[in-house]
């Protein structure tokens, strides 16, 4: 897996939650303090985690072109970093139930 990190201006915050859910079915987005050519601007940061492959690869520059285009800027900087990640679940309520149900018996 890989993480992708778009970082961008903060506006159309909607406009860019609405982009990007549209292509992922989870994402981050953290508010910070960005600075471009010596100048202070409110940013965002777009964090995905997905398959590092071409497909998305391609979909990520897609986004970024949008969020571009929405924001009205020159440009937006996409990283990109290998990431090991691990997804920690709630288990199923249901099956433990039964399990301790059994378990008394």
């Amino acid at each position: 897996m890989e993480v992708f990190r778009i970082y961008t201006e903060d506006l159309n915050r909607a406009g860019i939650e609405a982009l990007v859910s549209q292509r992922f079915p989870g994402f981050t987005i953290i508010p910070a303090n960005g600075y471009w050519e010596g100048h202070h601007e409110e940013s965002l940061v777009i964090e995905v985690i997905a398959p590092g492959n071409e497909r998305s690869v391609k979909v990520v520059h897609e986004l970024a072109e949008s969020i571009r285009e929405l924001n009205n800027q020159d440009s937006v900087l996409v990283t990109r970093a290998r990431v090991d990640s691990h997804l920690i679940e709630r288990p199923k309520i249901k099956v433990l139930t039964e399990e301790l149900k059994r378990a008394s018996r």
